[in-house]
């Protein structure tokens, strides 16, 4: 299995190099995100089971490790990717990415997050049999996310199309020129070999619009709804291969900026999310000490602060079983992130988990996103 994910990785990484050439009239978006996964999540292997919605990279590959299990290489891996980046539709302006309407950029797209829905895998060896054998069971589990409504921070479309709009000033500015080159020009074929410069001109983005771009599309939004689903099977023995859990679940979010600006465009944020699951477990412990299966709800949520590349959050949540029998039990714990560059981020996770007894959980997870995503920027008039 482990081998799989490497071969998984190294086809990644040469699928995001075959779009190294540079664009140059679109804006590279550099810090998506390497997010968990609901893979993981339905598990409860994740760093954080109340994820913060985020756009995410192309394809994300994660190892996460339990320090109380005392290995010292990752038994545990998964894989995300966003059908959208891999597809490259055409049309996949700035506009279209943002959720805005270009004839009136006033009108917010609320649901134009759905089109970064994402698809995950899991491997995971855990034991998640409450049997009297203490033995992993290797699991494999797949995961669906997607963001159902977003509605962006106030300001974020002006914000945006002022961006566009230097760079039209500025192309416009390099097209007097050019225009003004074949004016003067007397030599007839002199003056049609201008001119079919003129119409095969790629016309770039200067570094800093690129990037001040880049910013904006990055705020977190003013309130998001995401709604996640994933199925694993659990190898009992070599030979056995059952239906393990089952979930969906949903995350309602705000993001409120605070302190520091960069050139008006908020960089730290104050998280609050609510969470809910809905969860089929086909391998309980009943009251008789027998194995039985049982549905349960989860409800909780997380509060925590982004300062720039620095992530601290609390998450408290509350498992209730449907079988009385069953009882309820909880995860608290407390979450740190940090994002080291573009594509590598590094997550910790200490506190107390869900079990019958009081259970100490530490976490330690990598999350390595694959990718050069870009949006085209909308042609200038040049007429």
């Amino acid at each position: 299995m482990r081998r799989l994910f490497y071969t998984l990785a190294i086809i990644a990484a040469l699928h995001s190099g075959a779009y190294a050439q540079k664009t140059e009239k679109s804006a590279e978006l550099n810090e998506l995100a390497a997010p968990n996964s609901p893979a993981f999540m339905l598990l409860d292997v994740s760093p954080s089971l109340v994820e913060s919605p985020s756009t995410p990279k192309e394809f994300t590959f994660a190892a996460l490790q339990a320090f109380a299990e005392g290995q010292g290489f990752p038994q545990n891996f998964a894989v995300e990717f966003t059908p959208y980046w891999w597809l490259r539709p055409s049309g996949r302006d700035v506009y279209a990415f943002a959720g805005l309407d270009r004839n009136d950029i006033s009108k917010q797209k609320p649901f134009s997050g759905l089109k970064f829905s994402s698809i995950s895998m899991a491997f995971v060896n855990k034991d998640l049999i409450p049997d009297q054998i203490d033995q992993e069971q290797k699991i494999f589990s797949v995961g669906f996310h997607s963001n159902i409504i977003k509605i962006q921070q106030p300001g974020y479309a002006k914000a945006l199309t002022g961006e566009i709009s230097k760079w039209h000033k500025t192309v416009q500015g390099e097209l007097a020129v050019m225009q003004e080159a074949i004016n003067q020009e007397n030599d007839p074929v002199k003056q049609r070999k201008l001119q079919q410069e003129l119409t095969d001109k790629v016309w770039p983005v200067s570094k800093n619009i690129a990037s001040n771009i880049n910013r904006i599309i990055n705020q977190k939004p003013l309130f998001s709804w995401n709604v996640s689903a994933a199925y694993s099977v659990y190898g009992i023995d070599n030979n056995r291969f059952e239906t393990g859990r089952t979930g969906v679940w949903t995350t309602l979010a705000t993001f409120v900026p605070f302190g520091k600006r960069l050139d008006e465009i908020p960089v730290n944020y104050l998280n609050l999310l609510v969470y809910s699951r809905y969860m089929q477990d086909e391998f309980m412990l009943g009251a008789d000490n027998l194995v039985t299966s049982s549905n349960s709800i989860d409800l909780g949520g997380k509060i925590g602060f982004q300062i720039s590349r620095v992530s601290l959050a609390w998450e408290y949540i509350e498992r209730d079983y449907r079988k009385a029998t069953l009882g309820s039990s909880n995860r608290n714990v407390g979450i740190v992130s940090y994002r080291l560059n573009n594509n590598l981020y590094i997550n910790g996770t200490f506190g107390e988990d869900f079990g019958p007894v009081e259970k100490i959980v530490t976490l330690f997870g990598i999350n390595w996103g694959f990718g050069e995503e870009k949006v085209d920027l909308p042609s200038p008039n040049l007429q």
